[in-house]
């Protein structure tokens, strides 16, 4: 850049002028030297004359090199003399309007160190010692401009620039551009995008160990989030429900207090009551992930305590409730609570409900009919589950996620733990009075019902146990094992975990079979809807006698989570089975099949009759037997429907034959004669840690060859025998065998081990048999009047078992003997 004086310019230019005028004067001596031999007719050596045309060629070049140096430098020449007068008349970069903070037309020493201080928080971000940068520049500003500290004029602070400059690089154009991006950098402040906070919180607090990121305060333990400071650092276990478009939020300021700067990071908070605010333009402006999130639905009561860990000292604490709890008002409050009364005299099923509950419906019908979906009340809460939002521990929030962590939740259904910093917003809290319904956004609801949490960390559970709240990274192979080792490590504690699940599932169902059944499909894994995924039907229940609710009650004591969902014609008729995507308001209203890995799935046929289903009640059986048959979930999206894989296990109940058309293990529930024997009180912690373990086993079963081959010539045997074996049934005997070997703490299948599952396979067999030699039960048929064909196996009666019979002409004598492929892909399922 140009800093006055044309000195150095002018040296350079006198080069050129000197290059011409000596190559001129050694050209004319050349031509002299060669002519005198010639004039004076004198004798000389060839080298002579070499000589002479050796120095006439460096003249040419040296006049040569003149004038094209002479032609470079009369343009920068003038260029730098026109740069200093622009500067000398107050209009360049260092003129006193760019740098005059105060107008005064001089430069003060705050100037200064503001300056230099921005450029410096730009470069270096959070790691700039500001306090040292303003010291320095005061000290500059006293030894180089004013001892005193007094403001000086801009021409002392000019030719001390230019002394600085030109120790860089002498070059005016070089030294303009240089003080121009210094100016421009002072004047418009661009920090970085990441902060490290994260790495500052994960350090300071030590959250790399799960012991202490289990003390952070859970928002899933407490029934007032108003209990809970704003801003205070908690962490949150849910489901992502949907996925907001990202927004753009401001990500800092520049506040000015007292003539002072101060940059204020807006980064983990949804608004900032500050007046006086300096203009930063665009630079401020980031994107970040805005994601609605939802307790795991169908978590049961044991599972929603405080958190264990398989640590005896590792507990989540409960938030601290303030001693005026009851003067707080209750997120109830806020939503709707004209049908108190109504609700307490409702007499409906809370493990099976038919119907939502009278509160949940008075919320959602308090909207306008004639504008659903244009504001945030239409929506409610938007649980998948719409009973569960009269439960006041269980409160959404929509997760705000920033940086690299913006697009980390990008899969609907996904079980997550954010560590955020909460946000609940007093000045947000009644939006519905300020802001009318048609103006609301349904995305931006109040923050008394939906708290936003604004993620520093998250942390991705891909089947989420309460007594297991670790990452799979931490969760390895080995403290799994000694997890075991300290919990079941004892003689008979294995046997004991499993027998006590045993007996009270056998108590619900009064058999022994059926419990050894129901036991197994609780432990097989359902991540892969290929070789090896099983269902359960059991068949032949009779609804009066509560069988259905008694079985639900026992698996929710069990698992953690669990949901029980009666398949009528009303019901599926009414629609809400499948999230459907609504585009006025941008959001997708949730579906009662919205459910997060390692869910049981109870699906109970015993109250379905006759009906007629309309084209919402096929899109819902249709979903239902995606969910049983194929793993997937579904959405409706109006002009396409996407799939979203799940891993749940499905129990189908049916008084007959199941009216989805699944390929699922069939059995007919046959009371024992005498179960007097069952005890009448379970200590089920032991049976809920070995449960929880044994799902996180991910190793295969180990099938020795011996094993493999009684297996293959039983498959024959068997097939010969029963009719209703098929191709697929083989792969369902390994996986049945991987489960009950995990539920007896066994990882290889032993000899023993095949034949007691050889003969449970047997007893449901002879009961299917038996059932369809003498069935009474109908099944219900339907009549689509939307769409007749796409459910052409819904209308039949069920007069005999097995359901699909093979043909009469399979080879069932022939011995088959078993892949290793296949063994493996089935013992791994």
């Amino acid at each position: 850049m140009a800093l006055g004086g044309l000195a150095g310019q002018n040296c350079h230019c006198q080069w050129g002028l000197s290059g011409i005028l000596l190559g001129i004067v050694v050209m004319l001596a050349a031509g002299v030297f060669t002519a005198l031999p010639v004039y004076f007719d004198l004798f000389c050596y060839q080298w002579y004359y070499a000589l002479c045309w050796m120095w006439f060629a460096i003249g040419a070049f040296m006049l040569v090199f003149g004038i094209v140096y002479e032609a470079c430098c009369i343009p920068k020449a003038a260029q730098a003399r026109e740069f200093q007068g622009v500067e000398e008349n107050g209009d360049g970069p260092l003129s006193a309007p760019l740098h005059d903070l105060n107008s005064n037309g001089l430069l003060e020493i705050e100037e200064l160190v503001q300056l230099n201080s921005k450029v410096a928080l730009l470069h270096r971000g959070r790691d700039v010692n500001l306090l040292a940068v303003k010291a320095r520049y005061r000290k500059l500003f006293k030894e180089r401009l004013d001892p005193e500290g007094y403001p000086v004029k801009y021409e002392t602070f000019r030719k001390y620039v230019i002394q600085v400059l030109d120790g860089i690089d002498r070059d005016p154009i070089a030294q303009e551009m240089m003080l121009e991006q210094f100016v421009a950098e002072g004047s418009t402040l661009d920090p970085p995008h990441e902060w490290g906070e994260k790495a500052h919180f994960l350090q300071a607090l030590r959250l790399d160990e799960e012991d202490n990121f289990s003390k952070i305060p859970c928002l899933n333990d407490v029934e007032l989030v108003e209990s809970l400071p704003p801003f205070s650092l908690v962490r949150y276990r849910c489901m992502v429900q949907d996925i907001f478009d990202p927004e753009m939020y401001a990500a800092f300021c520049v506040t000015k207090t007292e003539g002072d700067l101060r940059l204020v990071n807006l980064k983990y908070r949804e608004r900032l009551p500050v007046a006086d605010l300096e203009d930063v333009g665009n630079a401020a402006l980031r994107m970040r992930g805005a994601y609605y999130c939802v307790p795991l639905p169908g978590e049961t009561s044991w599972a929603n305590q405080p958190t264990q860990s398989m640590h005896s000292g590792a507990h989540c604490p409960e938030a601290t409730l303030a001693s005026g709890m009851g003067l707080k008002r209750r997120r109830d409050a806020d939503i709707n609570m004209e049908n108190v009364d109504a609700q307490a005299e409702s007499h409906e099923c809370p493990e099976c409900p038919t119907a939502l509950p009278s509160s949940a419906r008075a919320r959602h019908n308090s909207a306008p009919a004639a504008s659903p979906g244009q504001n945030a009340d239409s929506f409610g809460l938007n649980f998948p589950l719409p009973w569960e939002e009269t439960d006041r521990r269980k409160t959404p929030c929509i997760v705000k996620l920033y940086d690299e962590d913006e697009e980390a939740l990008s899969k609907l259904g996904e079980t997550v733990e954010v560590l955020g910093i909460l946000c609940v917003d007093p000045a947000m809290a009644n939006l519905g009075e300020v802001w009318s319904p048609a103006g609301a956004d349904a995305r931006d609801p109040s923050t008394a019902l939906v708290p936003r949490l604004h993620g520093l960390l998250v942390r991705k559970l891909q089947s989420y146990h309460p007594m297991f709240p670790f990452t799979a990274s931490w969760l390895s192979e080995a403290r799994l094992s000694l997890a075991f080792q300290g919990r079941l490590g004892g003689p008979g504690a294995v046997v004991a975990a499993r027998a006590t699940a045993v007996a009270l599932l056998q108590k619900s169902l009064g058999d022994s079979v059926a419990a050894e059944y129901v036991l197994a499909m609780l432990i097989s894994r359902a991540h892969d809807a290929g070789l090896g995924q099983w269902s359960l039907n059991l068949t032949h229940l009779d609804p009066s006698q509560g069988t259905v609710s008694n079985l639900f009650r026992a698996i929710q004591e069990l698992m953690p989570r669990a949901v029980c969902l009666p398949l009528t014609t009303e019901l599926l008729n009414s629609g809400g089975w499948r999230p459907r995507k609504d585009f006025e308001a941008n959001r997708l209203r949730a579906g009662k099949l919205q459910l997060s890995a390692g869910t049981v799935l109870v699906l109970d046929e015993t109250q379905l009759d006759e009906g007629h289903l309309n084209a919402e009640g096929v899109a819902s059986f249709g979903a239902v037997q995606n969910i049983v048959s194929k793993q997937t979930l579904p959405c409706d999206f109006s002009v396409c429907t996407m799939e979203i894989p799940l891993e749940i296990n499905s129990l189908v109940t049916s008084r007959g034959c199941s009216v989805l058309k699944v390929d699922a293990v069939m059995l007919p529930l046959c009371k024992d004669a005498d179960i007097t024997n069952c005890q009448e009180s379970f200590n089920l912690d032991a049976s809920r840690f070995f449960l929880g373990l044994i799902t996180r086993h991910t190793q295969q079963l180990r099938i020795p060859e011996d094993v493999a081959h009684t297996m293959s010539g039983d498959y024959a045997k068997m097939r010969n025998k029963f009719l209703e074996i098929g191709q697929s049934t083989l792969c369902r005997w390994v996986s049945l065998a991987r489960s009950i070997c995990l539920s007896h703490g066994e990882e290889e299948l032993s000899l023993s081990r095949w034949q007691s599952i050889l003969e449970l396979e047997k007893q449901r067999l002879q009961r299917c048999v038996a059932k369809s030699a003498r069935a009474v039960f109908h099944a219900p048929s339907f009549a689509s009047h939307a769409d007749k064909a796409f459910l052409p196996h819904l209308s039949f009666h069920v007069n005999s078992f097995p359901r699909t019979p093979e043909k009469a002409g399979h080879e069932a004598s022939r011995r088959l003997p078993i892949p290793a492929q296949v063994a493996a892909a089935c013992g791994g399922a």
